[in-house]
Parts: structure tokens; sequence; C-alpha cells
């Protein structure tokens, strides 16, 4: 399943935010991504963050941070303590 299936509003902000930064690249990539895997750490962070992983200019991972709308998919789709998707 590809972010942009699973997370369509996410998928939206996203691309949007990384336009916004001028990097059009990387916002091209989203609607791509799969959803693979989930942190096993579980844990609810309050700080509200997204985190991009890039190798080579490429996006290998995104980590969501204090979003209960991302979170609420996310465990309808990979149920906590499932470290895959398949």
């Amino acid at each position: 399943m590809k972010i942009a299936q699973l997370f369509p509003d996410f998928a939206i902000e996203l691309r949007d935010l990384l336009r916004d930064m001028g990097r059009s690249d990387l916002a091209e990539q989203v609607g791509k991504l799969p959803v693979v895997a989930r942190c096993p750490c579980g844990q609810d962070a309050r700080s509200g963050l997204i985190v991009l992983d890039l190798v080579n200019d490429q996006v290998v991972a995104i980590e969501v941070l204090d979003r209960p709308d991302v979170k609420r998919i996310l465990d309808g789709f990979l149920v906590p303590g499932d470290l895959s998707g398949s």
C-alpha cells in the first residue's frame, strides 16, 4: 500500500510542505512511497514532528510524531507491535 493511498490528506500536506521548502524533487516521491513498517517504539511524542530520512536524495523513511490522525489510520493497517505490513 502506498502512503498516498493510506494517508491521502497527509500525503497532500507533506507534498505541499516539501514544495514550500523548495524540494519539489522530494515532493514528487511522496505518492510512490510504500508503507512497509512501523516504528516498534510505540511512543507518542508531544512536539509534533515529521522527519524524512534521505539517501542520495531519495526518501527512504518517514517518521511522524504527534499526529493522531496518521496514527489512527496506521493502527488499522499495521497493528502496534507489527513491524511489517506484509
